[in-house]
């Protein structure tokens, strides 16, 4: 089997010396385990001014591929570019500032079947160390793997990093219709999939770590919902999923925009909540479990 682990790289170069290193740890561990394994790494330099630097003396038995980007393009181009140069016959798209635990790939490899894709758990970890299971039990780990929990909740893929996925099953339409705002580009990919039909399989593992930052949590979110409008926007005027989906989506958006950014009244609040009950029911499903 050929991996292909892929990392859209922006002014990361405090990152990449861990980064090679946690590489390195996964293909000895599948060569502990006797697992008939080839790894690539593909770095995808964003910001092409600056010279990528790290630690050359790093023992590595894997392929280590740098790719430049001609100007900054945004991590969705560049996850893009990265799968286009990718040989492997899976890919684990790994951001890079996140970790990978040596077992990620040979557990992966074990779990997927003949799966169009794998989810394994993980942790969040908080700017003080403390780490929190991404799924707290296995209901919650398979509503992550359920179109309706997607469109009335969030993205329940945390990051593409506690994934792997079969290289042939990445839609074309994720391939060529890029996302102009970072953030949603993920939950296009995973909508495509599910229209798609693909098929799941769940790695019960912790295999990944989403390492939180300082960033203002409050204009985090703010973010990934404008990247969620542009998203509803483009999808849209393409015609890229059914109207009933998109609808829902875009009224699931608005909503936590404005129950979390707007004053509203509690007369206002109510009509709201009237509005989406459909999307309020799902997500008090998700929250008894999550």
């Amino acid at each position: 089997m050929y991996i292909s682990i892929i990392t859209a790289f922006y002014r990361g170069n405090r990152y990449f010396d861990e980064l090679i290193r946690m590489v390195q740890e996964n293909m000895e561990e599948c060569k502990k385990r006797k697992i008939d394994v080839q790894i690539e790494y593909l770095i995808v330099n964003d910001s092409p001014d600056i010279i990528i630097e790290y630690d050359h003396s790093i023992s590595i038995d894997y392929s280590l591929r740098i790719i430049i980007n001609d100007t900054n393009v945004g991590i969705h181009q560049s996850r893009v570019n990265g799968i286009k140069k990718a040989h492997g016959d899976y890919i684990i798209i790994l951001d890079q500032d996140d970790v990978l635990l040596p077992k990620a790939v040979y557990s992966n490899i074990e779990n997927i079947g003949n799966s169009d894709l794998v989810l394994a758990n993980g942790y969040f970890v908080d700017t003080k160390g403390h780490e929190t299971r991404i799924y707290k039990n296995k209901v919650a780990h398979w509503m992550a793997t359920k179109s309706l929990f997607y469109e009335c909740v969030s993205s329940l893929i945390v990051s593409p990093g506690h994934t792997m996925i079969k290289k042939s099953s990445i839609p074309d339409v994720w391939m060529k219709e890029i996302m102009s705002k970072n953030g949603s580009d993920d939950f296009f990919l995973w909508l495509l999939m599910f229209q798609a039909g693909s098929s799941i399989s769940i790695n019960n593992q912790c295999v990944y770590k989403h390492i939180g930052t300082e960033i203002n949590l409050s204009n985090d979110r703010r973010k990934m919902y404008e990247s969620s409008e542009n998203f509803c926007r483009m999808a849209k005027e393409k015609k890229l999923f059914n109207t009933s989906l998109l609808r829902r989506i875009n009224r699931r958006t608005e909503f936590k925009i404005q129950w979390n950014f707007s004053a509203l009244s509690k007369i206002q609040k109510i009509k709201l909540m009237i509005k989406n009950l459909d999307i309020i029911l799902v997500n008090m499903i998700y929250r008894l479990f999550y």
